[in-house]
């Protein structure tokens, strides 16, 4: 993660050198990168954030967008300067000409990365920080934008700067590619009913590829560790089930020391709800990530391999799960209000699904098929004898599993002192007959002279959920099914052949699914809805930020499209990657809208202040598009551990930046020119306002002139009179 950091740091500021050409002007905006990173440590410190994962993500992200207010200031101070002026006065006019933009810029993306931390769930937990701290390193980088930055440009750049080879290749290259842009965007709002169209594919697309792209929760991470659960047949015992752990324990220690398992330890009963002395568990440490060649997927399929067909036990190995712990991925619940009833539905459905492929491994907490003991004690017959009930079972509790009957002391420590039965006296039922209870005349009687002892079958667990009897059927995925392809079946199945008062439910990391498809719904159009807001407030128009929302369209169908092309899923990495493209792909409106207004103020016909801003535009916003692109062309290239979540969130930002960079450049004009022509910018709003107050304040002075010469003309006739 670290040198994904660095390397991210360094392609920002090659990409800023070769559009820039020039070293001081480069060091600029180079120099928000740590100022901003560095600021939002406060953030980090004040709310008690670690450093982690997800928080080096956020700042890898971060690096790409810190540098954009920067730029686009420089960019404008670096234009005034070639127009001839000042270093100082076109540092404090450029700024002032792109400052509106910061702000909307930012408060934009500010609005869409807090919901993010207002998710439900572990989702929201796991996010907070991620959203919080790419939030504040945007805030600092638009305080150093409007502070710092042009305090630097005024002192370092110079109005007679000297230029290289490769610089002024560079800038006559950029205006022929300005030229060419000028000419297309003439065109293309020419044709400008296009645009509308272009809009709607990418919303059509957008929704036909989500049906493509597999649904999952998160990726399948590579966290250097495996899980193995093994269960052995209803009623095995401790001692069998411990043989078939050391059977487990054979087969895993050839792959030990070559390259693909380092160590291992083995348990039994297993862990939590799974316990009970016909289970076992196993822990597979992995290599490192340097010191093996094989990826934890493929070292799952030779541990499968390895424990395949061990007699009267079944081992399922595993990947952690997203919650990090050993529990299927499906996990799905029926609730009613008979457990046998539940069972044959539960059944059903775990048929079903094994034989569509889509579950493996699938079992039930709920089987009645635990060997068990009823003992019925003949209350009239112990009663004549003088035996009470509990004198049998303390006698039973005693000779079978042991009862603490005192205590010690021994050099300071207390030690209990445990009477229990010789367990190889007791094989089977038979046996139980030769256990002793003291009647109250003395005499010794057998256990059977006052029980019935019956065998029978039970369940070994009683589960409840919402208040209703519930059966869970769990297991893992089937080979190229996601958790939302399974889970998909299983309700469909579900709706197809249960009755009306079976309930259904989830649990585990089923649940958090679930809970997360409906909350990222809630929280893109909060994030969609704020946006918008945000910039009426900006823009004081309702039209204008229509103009700049469309370009989150494009952004949403690139990112849906990187997914396709890459073999990516829609997890919740993915997802809070579209949730970042709202404010990332609206800055290129932004840039293109706000400057056509400010032309417009200048009396420029609209037509042409949108092809002057366009072309004007260009280069800020393809410097800002690049060094996005390179902040997340390093998440995309990363391995290790935690690579799967970062390669996730880096294909959804590369790809939805790009296609939007590219479709907007000549979208949004066409759609400013179709919608914006009966709009005037905020400019024209308030001198047209501070034309009225100077007619109102003209008139009011004008009409106590009128009344200060009456008076005085009223002066001078009463004189007369006199």
């Amino acid at each position: 993660v670290y040198s994904t950091l660095f390397i991210t740091g360094g392609l920002v500021v090659l990409v800023l050198y070769i559009f820039i050409g020039q070293a001081r002007a480069t060091l600029i905006p180079a120099v928000t990168v740590p100022v901003s990173l560095i600021s939002s440590f406060i953030a980090a410190y004040y709310f008690g954030f670690s450093i982690n994962l997800i928080t080096l993500m956020a700042l890898i992200l971060s690096i790409g967008l810190v540098v954009d207010d920067a730029i686009v200031v420089v960019e404008n101070i670096f234009h005034h300067i070639e127009q001839g002026e000042k270093p100082l006065l076109a540092a404090y006019k450029g700024t002032r000409e792109v400052g509106f933009a910061v702000v909307a810029t930012t408060m934009v993306l500010v609005m869409v990365f807090l919901p993010i931390s207002f998710m439900d769930g572990m989702v929201g937990l796991l996010f907070t920080e991620f959203s919080v701290l790419l939030a504040m390193s945007v805030i600092f980088s638009s305080l150093i934008a409007l502070t710092l930055t042009p305090v630097l440009a005024s002192k370092m750049l110079k109005s007679e700067q000297k230029t290289s080879r490769f610089s002024v290749w560079m800038e006559g290259l950029f205006q022929r590619l300005e030229n060419g842009y000028r000419r297309i965007v003439t065109k293309a709002i020419a044709y400008r009913l296009v645009a509308p169209v272009v809009i709607i594919a990418c919303v059509v697309g957008s929704f036909l590829l989500m049906k493509q792209v597999p649904s999952q929760l998160s990726p399948q991470e590579d966290r250097g560790v495996l899980f193995a659960f093994v269960k052995g047949a209803e009623g095995t015992s401790f001692n069998r089930m411990t043989a078939n752990m050391d059977i487990v324990e054979g087969r895993l220690l050839p792959l030990v020391g070559k390259g693909v398992i380092k160590s291992f330890s083995t348990q039994a009963p297993a862990f939590g709800g799974r316990a009970g002395d016909q289970t076992g568990f196993v822990i597979i440490i992995l290599e490192d990530w340097a010191d093996r060649s094989v990826s934890a997927g493929e070292a799952l399929g030779m541990v499968a391999k390895a424990l395949k067909d061990i007699p009267d036990v079944m081992v399922r190995p595993m990947m952690p799960g997203f919650r990090g712990g050993s529990s299927d991925p499906v996990q799905f619940v029926l609730g009613g209000s008979d457990y046998s009833e539940l069972e044959q539905w539960a059944e059903l459905l775990k048929a079903k699904a094994e034989e569509a492929g889509v579950l493996v491994g699938g079992d039930l907490d709920y089987s009645e098929k635990t060997p068990e003991l009823v003992v019925t004690i003949d209350k009239e017959r112990a009663g004549e004898l003088g035996i009470s009930v509990d004198e049998v079972s303390t006698t039973l509790e005693i000779m079978l599993g042991g009862r603490s009957e005192t205590s010690y002391i021994e050099r300071g420590e207390e030690y209990d002192v445990y009477l229990r039965g010789d367990e190889n006296s007791f094989n089977n039922v038979n046996d139980l007959s030769q256990i002793y209870i003291r009647s109250a005349k003395g005499d010794l009687i057998t256990l059977d002279t006052i029980t019935t002892i019956e065998e029978v079958a039970s369940a070994n667990r009683l589960s409840h959920n919402n208040k209703q009897k519930s059966i869970t059927l769990s297991g893992s995925l089937g080979d190229g099914y996601t958790l939302g392809e399974v889970l998909d079946f299983l309700d469909a199945q579900a709706v197809a052949s249960l009755p009306s008062d079976i309930s259904i439910a989830y649990s585990g990391e089923s649940k958090d699914f679930k809970e997360n498809q409906s909350s990222i719904l809630i929280v893109f159009g909060l994030a969609l809805l704020v946006a918008y807001l945000v910039l009426a407030a900006q823009f004081e128009s309702f039209i204008n930020p229509m103009v700049v929302m469309f370009t989150v369209p494009m952004g949403v169908f690139g990112g849906f499209l990187g997914l396709y092309v890459m073999g990516g899923g829609l997890n919740i990495y993915s997802q809070i990657g579209m949730i970042m493209l709202i404010g990332m792909v609206t800055k290129n409106g932004i840039l293109i809208v706000e400057f056509a207004n400010q032309l417009r103020d200048r009396g420029v016909a609209i037509e042409q202040a949108i092809i002057d801003a366009s072309a004007r535009r260009l280069r800020p916003i393809l410097m800002t598009a690049f060094t996005t692109l390179a902040g997340a062309m390093p998440l995309i290239m990363s391995t290790g551990a935690g690579s799967e979540s970062r390669i996730a969130v880096g294909t959804v930002v590369f790809f939805g930046m790009a296609f939007a960079t590219l479709v907007t450049l000549f979208v949004i004009p066409a759609m400013y020119r179709l919608i914006s022509g009966s709009t005037h910018s905020p400019g024209y709003v308030e001198a047209m306002l501070e034309a009225e107050l100077a007619e109102q304040s003209a008139k009011t002075l004008t009409a106590k002139t009128d009344k200060t010469n009456t008076q005085v003309s009223d002066v001078h006739v009463v004189k007369d009179v006199a």
